[in-house]
């Protein structure tokens, strides 16, 4: 039988993996929380990929290049461009 751990009680679930934040926009909160290069990457060109929002408008809100955001944005989206015809058959559960 494991023992449980000491900040747990006997028969209690065990807390949240991850520290719960309040969601934002802001960027210095954002930065700050990323743990890798990448991850901040993601989140900077998230606005352009998801929602369609212009490179020059995010560039201003983070203070990053234009040219910068519009060219990893189309990198990340000449990528993954096949990624939701090679997830179709899987959501259904079959394999390709």
């Amino acid at each position: 039988m494991r023992q449980a751990s000491l900040d747990q009680k006997a028969g209690e679930m065990p807390g949240p993996k991850r520290v719960r934040r309040e969601r934002t926009d802001e960027w210095a909160s954002i930065k700050q929380w990323t743990l890798w290069p990448e991850q901040e990457l993601y989140e900077a060109i998230r606005p352009l990929v998801l929602f369609g929002e212009t490179a020059r408008g995010r560039a201003k809100e983070i203070d990053v290049p234009r040219r910068t955001l519009s060219r990893k944005a189309n990198e990340f989206e000449r990528v993954f461009d096949a990624k939701p015809v090679l997830l179709r058959g899987a959501r259904r559960g079959k394999r390709n």
